[in-house]
């Protein structure tokens, strides 16, 4: 095994070695062995069998996942490197130079026919496993039938042993021992949407939706995928919590929204998938304590509600949301997200006076004594204007005093809430308080911001109130009539 015995004419037996190459010496051992079975086949050999006989037809995959697939790619790169070792040595080389020294070509030709052999069966077999079947886990996945053959011819002898072979022409790639193994090779292109509609902010007795801004991505989603796999793959995108978190503002959610998406069972071909929210519905109940009348109607998450004005213009409403009470004027927007009570009754008459007479009164407009006179005056032309005003029965409503001790004194302190006139830009607002002694006789005016004062000697409190009218802007006023401009 590790030598060769010649017969030299002249100097009888001869044993060359080539111990000079322990490698090649080992791989021939080893190839030795393995036909020394009984059988006289190369390892190999069995797993060619074994595939041919039992995988081929119809259970490819079957073996190339299997353990039998496994070792077959281990022994056929073990025979491969083993036939490499003999095919390259050095020392057989050697041998061969010593045998031509000494008159035995004969057996030089016997191992140069050896070595081809050798060479067509390793790279036969290195046809495509020498740099993959390390990593991977199969045998033939893809061979042709022509080509297995062809290397079973190659792996026997016509006796069932190695033999010398002529040169193998491959025609097509033979494929001893590979596997592709792809985890999620089918996957499918997924357009995902994400949509909203939502009552506008700027809409108002309106209960048709928008269209807000929409959200798209295109997922790479595994074949056959469920519905909730492809849901996880878009709670991990995040491309519906962008799309919330960019809506907040109409306060999009499962809970003041229905949310539906496209209905499937699997994912099984390119396609789109949406995601669509439309706002729930609530109902708005208007109760109306002047005509005796209660009417309920359903409306959209955000719906905006606005408090009608009374058709008098000398009369007015008062509205109360729930149990605000009743401190809405006419005019107000009101944006409905729950089921909501929204009660109005008719509200104090209106006083009526010329427009330019209550804009001389006004102390924001800073108009001089003359001004005023000119304003006041009946013969300048002037719209006129009805609002309401505060009086001694709005106080119970509008004024509270409240006594407490402060360093050791017993004292009042006066606030009071605005009051509305029921014309828009036009507001009472309490601006001073006038504390009278027992005698009725006026003791001291104190701003209304710091009312405070001792409660001795106090028979009763007057708060003042002054028309408060929002200026406009000069270009907010262009085509407006003078009694708009308030």
């Amino acid at each position: 095994a590790d030598g060769v015995d010649y017969i030299h004419p002249q100097y009888g037996a001869v044993e060359v070695q080539i111990a000079d190459d322990p490698d090649a010496i080992a791989a021939i051992n080893a190839l030795y062995t393995e036909t020394s079975n009984g059988t006289k086949n190369l390892a190999i050999y069995s797993f060619i069998e074994d595939y041919t006989d039992n995988f081929r037809a119809a259970k490819k995959t079957e073996y190339v996942l299997g353990t039998s697939g496994t070792q077959a790619a281990a022994h056929a790169l073990d025979t491969y490197t083993k036939l490499n070792t003999i095919a390259e040595s050095t020392g057989i080389e050697n041998l061969k130079t010593i045998l031509g020294w000494v008159g035995a070509t004969a057996v030089v030709t016997a191992l140069n026919s050896m070595l081809a052999s050798v060479k067509t069966l390793r790279d036969a077999i290195a046809a495509d496993i020498v740099t993959d079947v390390a990593n991977t886990a199969g045998l033939m996945s893809n061979t042709a039938d022509a080509n297995m053959s062809a290397l079973i011819d190659l792996a026997l002898a016509p006796d069932g042993s190695v033999s010398l072979h002529d040169s193998l022409d491959v025609t097509e790639t033979l494929v001893v021992a590979e596997a592709t193994l792809s985890s999620n090779v089918n996957r499918h292109d997924v357009t995902v949407t994400v949509k909203a509609n939502a009552i506008s902010k700027s809409s108002v007795d309106s209960d048709e939706l928008s269209a807000l801004d929409s959200f798209s991505v295109t997922l790479q989603i595994n074949d056959k995928a469920s519905y909730d796999d492809l849901m996880e793959a878009i709670a991990a995108d995040g491309i519906e919590a962008d799309a919330l978190a960019a809506w907040s503002e109409y306060e999009v959610s499962e809970t003041n929204y229905i949310r539906t998406t496209t209905q499937l069972s699997n994912v099984t071909d390119d396609m789109n998938f949406g995601i669509v929210y439309n706002p729930i519905k609530v109902t708005l109940t208007e109760v109306d304590e002047t005509a005796n009348t209660n009417v309920s109607i359903n409306v959209y998450y955000g719906y905006n509600k606005t408090f009608a004005k009374h058709a008098n213009s000398e009369k007015s409403y008062d509205y109360a949301i729930d149990d605000s009470g009743f401190i809405y004027k006419e005019g107000h927007v009101e944006r409905i997200t729950k089921d909501t009570t929204i009660t109005r009754r008719e509200g104090k008459a209106k006083v009526t006076d010329r427009l330019l007479g209550v804009l001389a009164m006004d102390a924001n407009y800073g108009f001089s004594d003359e001004a005023k006179a000119i304003l006041e005056s009946a013969a300048v032309k002037s719209d006129m204007v009805a609002f309401r005003a505060p009086d001694d029965n709005d106080a119970a409503s509008l004024i509270t005093m409240a006594a407490s001790n402060q360093g050791g004194v017993d004292v009042y302190t006066v606030t009071a809430g605005t009051y509305e006139s029921g014309v828009d830009g036009m507001t009472w607002q309490p601006v001073a308080c006038d504390v009278y002694d027992d005698g009725n006789a006026l003791k001291a005016t104190y701003p209304i911001a710091s009312a405070t004062f001792p409660t001795e000697d106090v028979s009763k409190v007057i708060v003042k109130y002054e028309l408060k009218i929002t200026k406009r802007d000069n270009s907010d006023t262009a085509g407006v009539s003078d009694a708009e401009v308030l």
